[in-house]
C-alpha cells in the first residue's frame, strides 16, 4: 500500500532533515506501507534452474543446426531491408 500526500515542507521537519529552501514550500510525502505477503525474491541462478528445460517439450531437433545462423541472418536480412528502402527515398 503506498499513501501520498502533498504537505508544507515545515510539517516534517521533527522526523526528516528538510533543506532549509524546502520548509516553507509544498512538498510530497510518499508512504509506503510493506505487505506481509511479499515473497522473498529469489536469486537469479535458482530461477534459471527452476525454468531449466520447461520449454523441452517443445523443441525440434531438426531445426537446432539452423539456429546457429539464425540471427545472424536475420540482422542482414534487416541491414539489407532498409538499404534497399534508403536507396529508394534517395
Amino acid at each position: 500500500m503506498i499513501i501520498r500526500k502533498i504537505v508544507n515542507g515545515y510539517q516534517l521537519e521533527k522526523i526528516v532533515d528538510i533543506p532549509e529552501a524546502a520548509k516553507n514550500m509544498p512538498v510530497e510525502l510518499i508512504v509506503r506501507i510493506p505487505s506481509n505477503k511479499r515473497k522473498k525474491s529469489k536469486k537469479g541462478d535458482e530461477i534459471l534452474n527452476e525454468l531449466s528445460g520447461v520449454f523441452g517439450k517443445y523443441k525440434n531437433p531438426n531445426l537446432i543446426p539452423s539456429e546457429e545462423e539464425a540471427w545472424k541472418n536475420t540482422v542482414r536480412e534487416i541491414y539489407e531491408k532498409e538499404q534497399e528502402e534508403n536507396f529508394k527515398t534517395n
